[in-house]
């Protein structure tokens, strides 16, 4: 099943955990769990879609979602995760929209990708979303040591 550590908390008492890794040759491992109660109870793990282009979902290696999402609206959040493509590994940074409590993860933007820091090892990964105004969004990640 995994670990779950991406967080989003709905004004509602809606708690929604994803599962940190997934394998996207396993989509299985593409899970969340939910608490209706602000977690005092937990439903059982509950399958994601993730929709993006299907030469991602081919290419793409794993996808990690590791900090806490950013609820917007009752019903809306926003999410980055990053993931590598095989052979290489270098992660890219993605951002995620769900207007039903995280069941469906639609791709809104490549947020930063290996060539917009060459000088990292592992690429733009790990990344945090801030809301910044109410129409902006931070999102800051690390890029690994300095190759070369």
């Amino acid at each position: 099943m995994g670990s779950f550590f991406s967080r989003a908390e709905f004004t509602n008492g809606t708690v929604v955990l994803f599962s940190t890794g997934i394998e996207m040759r396993h989509p299985d491992y593409s899970t969340r769990i939910v608490s209706r109660d602000g977690g005092k109870s937990w439903e059982p793990p509950d399958p994601i879609t993730i929709i993006w282009p299907e030469s991602m979902t081919q290419s793409l290696y794993y996808l990690c979602f590791e900090h806490d999402a950013l609820v917007v609206d009752s019903n809306t959040m926003y999410t980055v995760a990053y993931g590598g493509f095989a052979p290489s590994g270098k992660a890219t940074v993605y951002l995620f929209e769900s207007t039903d409590f995280g069941k469906t993860l639609t791709l809104r933007s490549t947020v930063a990708q290996p060539s917009d820091a060459p000088w990292g090892n592992n690429g733009p990964c790990e990344p945090s979303l801030m809301r910044v105004s109410s129409n902006s969004l931070l999102c800051i990640m690390r890029t690994g040591i300095l190759s070369g």
